[in-house]
């Protein structure tokens, strides 16, 4: 344990107790606030073994746009609340003083691990759509200030153990929509096609975001994760349990939410708010709900480029309808039909070759 001293010498209220993450690029630790009696989180860099002077110097400008960012959004119920900036007088490098964001502790289990212990079937509709409206309504927060959010693994969330309420641990993926900005590692399943390589200026849109919610969305009703491919981004599984929930709407707001083209999902989180909530849930004749429809997952065929395939192209979609497993995947098939198509095939062959036969003999 030891108390936090400014880069003056100053002697802060902080006293550091534990380390209680760590990332790829930042850990956090609780300190105890020994004035006030309450406990806050204190985020550091987190620096390599040869670290250069640049990455330095990147990796504070990063932690400096990660404070602005949380005073922007400080009024979001999901975020963080900021508390402080402070220089200190140690650091782990040359180069002192050492930047820490003092902010708001939060405490619980992550929403991944909240769901896979409790929830393991996924949660109830009403309940995953509240999340949604959660989430929703601090997205619109975030890019009205100016920012885009661009990390949706339920890893990143924390659900509050007094209320269950939905809450923001990591700020490592923000990014502003305009200048540069640079954005940590994500987990690329949770994230739209277009930005999970560096994005140009003209992929800084809202628009990516809500296919993140709609990935999250995907875990949080059926307790799968979704997966990696832009032609078919729920297994079949999770597939199978969309339609257990008997909600036509459900599958719509997805299909639309999980678009591979950017500007056929919706266009703001305040329209996405529209529909978090059962009654409200869109229709078949909802505008921009007409032709959406999740891909009916098919795993295993074997076929070589799928994506040239014309017979397994949609229309909606930049990929093939049909999935094909990859190496260490177990694919699920669909229970058959009742109709099996492919001896239809074999019978139809027989009485055309037969009629064709026939023919032949009466000449």
């Amino acid at each position: 344990m030891e108390t936090l001293t400014t880069s003056d010498g100053t002697e802060t209220p902080y006293r550091v107790d534990e380390l209680v993450a760590s990332g790829d690029a930042h850990q956090i630790a609780r300190a105890h606030h020994q004035e006030q009696g309450r406990d806050v989180a204190v985020r550091t860099i987190l620096y390599g073994a040869d670290t250069t002077d640049d990455e330095i110097a990147f990796r504070r400008r990063q932690l400096r746009e990660q404070w602005e960012f949380l005073q922007d959004v400080a009024d979001a119920a999901v975020a963080p609340t900021p508390v402080e900036w402070l220089e200190v007088e140690d650091s782990p490098v040359e180069q002192v003083p050492e930047p820490l964001i003092v902010c708001e502790l939060v405490e619980g289990p992550t929403l991944y691990e909240w769901v896979s212990d409790k929830h393991a079937e996924g949660l109830g509709l009403q309940r995953a759509l509240s999340m949604v409206d959660e989430l929703a309504a601090f997205l619109q927060v975030v890019h009205e200030a100016g920012w885009l959010w661009r990390d949706f693994d339920p890893r990143r969330f924390i659900v509050a153990d007094e209320d269950e309420r939905l809450r923001a641990v990591s700020v490592s993926a923000v990014m502003r929509r305009r200048g540069e900005s640079a954005v940590m590692r994500v987990n690329e399943d949770y994230t739209a096609p277009e930005v999970r390589q560096p994005a140009d200026e003209k992929l800084r849109r809202p628009a990516a975001d809500l296919y993140g919610v709609g990935a999250l969305l995907s875990f949080l009703v059926t307790g799968e994760q979704p997966r990696h491919r832009v032609e078919s981004p729920i297994s079949f599984r999770a597939y199978e349990k969309v339609h257990q929930h008997d909600e036509p709407g459900l599958e719509l707001l997805l299909a639309r939410l999980l678009q591979p083209r950017a500007q056929r999902r919706m266009e703001s989180a305040e329209q996405l708010r529209q529909f978090c909530s059962v009654e409200t849930l869109p229709g078949e004749q909802t505008e921009g709900f007409e032709d959406c429809r999740l891909p009916t997952v098919w795993e295993g065929m074997d076929i070589e480029e799928p994506e040239q395939h014309r017979g397994l192209q949609s229309s909606l979609s930049e990929g093939p309808l049909v999935s094909v497993a990859g190496d260490g995947e177990q694919g699920e098939r669909p229970e058959p039909s009742g109709i099996d198509w492919r001896v239809v095939a074999v019978v139809v062959v027989v009485v055309v070759v037969v009629v064709g036969v026939g023919v032949w003999v009466g000449r």
